[in-house]
């Protein structure tokens, strides 16, 4: 796969999927816009996909960006779309999670969740969109999930937050198949990254169970039987965004090592 002259914007850049995937799509030529709200995790990151290739012609640039603010997210775009003069790619990765039974979960926790995984993921698309259908070209892949498909216990507002990505995917695809824009979803299982980790500390805090005992019977339900690497979700999303895929849109692609077959 070769990306070089494309531009590609990668939101929650600074770690986990997002910045797997910023530096896959850097080594292989295109130059990377990094969202995030971290700007010390996004400096960082930054040099850490420059070091990779450090003679390179493309280039890697940051904004600290609240995908929640229609304002800042309005006005960012529209700054790349003028820098870079086009957008040919658009990584939705940025997310959270948090563990609580919905007796204890609050409606401002409620709002967090949706409006970063939902919301955020809206604002991001409809100015970037608009930006791609000028040139009638492009390709989006949103971040799901396994609980995009299922329940599960203590997650009501994430798996919520999840299914909704699905049916945004393929509303959006139907919208723009007619200017040549690809839209799908990748849907990852339980990945080492940093959010996992810090969901099994929130969840092991309701369950009883020890941090071991919580990851071993999460093995257990995965027929590969590892986490994925972020590493591995990424190439399904560069596949997905490269000039390989023609003829996909609206689909979502399971990265989680068997543990929900569609």
């Amino acid at each position: 796969m070769v990306f070089s002259g494309k531009n590609a914007i990668i939101t929650g850049a600074a770690g986990g999927i997002g910045k797997a995937a910023a530096k896959d799509l850097f080594n292989l030529g295109a130059n990377v816009i990094l969202f995030d709200v971290n700007e010390n995790a996004l400096k960082k990151a930054k040099n850490e996909i420059e070091l990779k290739r450090a003679e390179s012609l493309n280039t890697v640039a940051y904004y600290v960006v609240d995908i929640t603010n229609n304002e800042k997210v309005k006005n960012v775009v529209s700054e790349i779309a003028d820098k870079f003069n086009n957008i040919d790619i658009l990584v939705n990765s940025a997310g959270v999670i948090s563990s609580l039974p919905i007796s204890d979960l609050e409606e401002d926790e409620w709002d967090r969740i949706m409006n970063i995984n939902l919301k955020g993921t809206f604002l991001v698309t409809k100015y970037v969109i608009a930006e791609m259908a000028k040139k009638n070209a492009g390709k989006i892949v949103n971040i799901g999930s396994d609980l995009s498909y299922c329940g599960q216990k203590l997650l009501s507002h994430y798996v919520t937050s999840k299914h909704g990505i699905l049916g945004f995917t393929k509303s959006v695809a139907l919208e723009y198949a007619d200017y040549g824009i690809l839209v799908n979803t990748v849907c990852p299982g339980p990945t080492e990254t940093d959010l996992h980790y810090k969901d099994v500390d929130m969840q092991i805090n309701f369950t009883g169970m020890s941090k071991d005992e919580h990851l071993s019977k999460e093995l257990e339900k995965i027929p590969l039987k590892k986490l994925g690497k972020p590493e591995e979700v990424s190439k399904a999303i560069l596949f997905l965004v490269s000039d390989y895929n023609t003829h996909i849109t609206g689909a979502a692609l399971t990265v989680n090592g068997g543990i929900f077959m569609n």
